[in-house]
């Protein structure tokens, strides 16, 4: 399909090639010339979805929260603004540019982070998340994917589209459900109403899977996936590797506790849990990783109790469900 954007020109950026997509957007890396050439990333509403209005309104309501937050550990919103060169006019924001990647390109290719690099990024998201929470805000899309890698020890949240105001559940459809089903919640993937200790469920798994390489589920569909976070106890760091560190095991299991009362409150918590927990790691285990390819791999036949097959809503964005 022909692509509108690239090659382009929207307001004083000059659009250069897609670099990431979604469900509902598309990522563009751009230049700057109202600021020296700078390199930046333009978001913009899908094509096919360009002219829907609920789309369109939610694509406003991320650039409205996301301009209003100030973090070192949020990706800001540089500028934002409607272009009408299209048919249809063009919503868009400015970010930006982050050679790095997202973590989930770090993860794909070369497997499981040491502990510390871990800790950095539970430290950071945390502080981060707790951030956003403190306005009563809920990501709901917390993964891999949506984590900015700055550089190897400093990391950004991106990707607020599927934001929502703990005040303004009333306005959601019941029984629909949004997100990614690898990193939802139980509460989430039951449709319930959220508040901020489903993100921080989302977080726990992606720090699970900065130190095993995997995710503590081997669902075979959609169904199982969801029903795997509602009932499915998680596969443990020891079964994938019998070496892995009991204490580090523990904060690991306690952020993806079923029960939102059970897990840790606040991002400062998990900070804290696997602060502790690799400080009593020597120095040489905290700074390899601790779970080898071949262990992950033979990791892949392990069994868990099957998961209550349930009915939801619709899926929007759905991820690949490869671990």
């Amino acid at each position: 399909m022909f692509d509108t954007i690239a090659q382009r020109e929207i307001g004083p950026y000059v659009v250069h090639e897609l670099i990431g997509w979604g469900g509902m957007a598309r990522v563009y890396r751009a230049t700057d010339t109202a600021r020296g050439d700078s390199e930046v990333a333009i978001k913009v509403l899908s094509d096919s979805i360009i002219g829907d209005p609920e789309y369109r309104q939610r694509f406003v309501r991320e650039i409205e929260i996301a301009s209003m937050l100030n973090h070192p550990y949020i990706l800001p919103v540089l500028d934002f603004g409607c272009d009408s060169g299209l048919d249809m006019d063009l919503l868009f924001m400015v970010m930006p540019f982050v050679k790095g990647g997202t973590l989930a390109e770090v993860l794909r290719p070369h497997g499981p982070l040491t502990p510390q690099q871990t800790l950095y990024i539970a430290e950071q998201m945390g502080a981060a998340l707790d951030y956003a929470h403190s306005f009563e805000i809920v990501h709901r899309d917390v993964k891999p994917a949506n984590i900015m890698v700055i550089d190897d020890d400093t990391y950004s949240l991106a990707d607020f589209g599927l934001v929502k105001r703990v005040d303004d559940w009333a306005e959601t459809t019941s029984g629909n459900v949004l997100g990614s089903p690898m990193y939802m919640s139980p509460e989430q993937a039951r449709g319930d109403q959220l508040d901020h200790r489903s993100d921080l469920y989302s977080m726990g798994l992606v720090l699970y899977e900065c130190l095993t390489g995997r995710l503590p589920y081997n669902p075979r569909s959609l169904v199982e996936t969801l029903g795997s976070h509602i009932t499915a106890p998680p596969i443990t760091p020891r079964q994938i590797s019998p070496s892995f560190p009991a204490d580090l095991e523990v904060p690991m299991l306690h952020a993806i506790e079923k029960n939102m009362n059970d897990r840790f409150q606040s991002g400062q918590e998990i900070a804290a849990g696997f602060r502790a927990a690799v400080a009593e790691l020597s120095h040489k285990d905290r700074n390899r990783p601790l779970v080898t390819r071949m262990e992950i791999e033979g990791s892949r036949h392990l069994t868990q109790q099957p998961a209550t097959r349930i009915i939801v809503g619709d899926f929007s964005p759905i991820d690949h469900l490869a671990a």
